[in-house]
């Protein structure tokens, strides 16, 4: 910041104590602990450029920590095609 003011500073001091608080907040890993994915795509859902819209989600037992959702780069000529497109963008995230 070039040059900042003083509500500039109030929110940076108000967004470090949030994040401070979050240090509690945590994954639990244990043996049989419980991974789930899913992962869908549109077909063309974009009116314009006619561009599929993935998206995907992974919990760890019931909490989500990693999701996306967001259209894809190419224009998939059928269906299959853009749920393989969100498949293999699924996969990457998985590994």
């Amino acid at each position: 910041m070039k040059d900042p003011e003083t509500h500039n500073w109030q929110m940076k001091i108000s967004a470090l104590r949030y994040v401070a608080g979050l240090q509690e907040i945590y994954l639990r890993y244990w043996e049989g602990s419980r991974l789930t994915g899913a992962a869908n795509a549109d077909y063309g859902g974009c009116p314009t450029t006619r561009r599929s819209t993935t998206g995907w989600a992974f919990t760890l037992n019931g909490a989500a920590f990693s999701w996306s959702s967001n259209r894809q780069p190419t224009v998939a000529g059928l269906t299959a095609e853009a749920e393989y497109i969100v498949a293999a963008a699924a996969t990457k995230e998985a590994l």
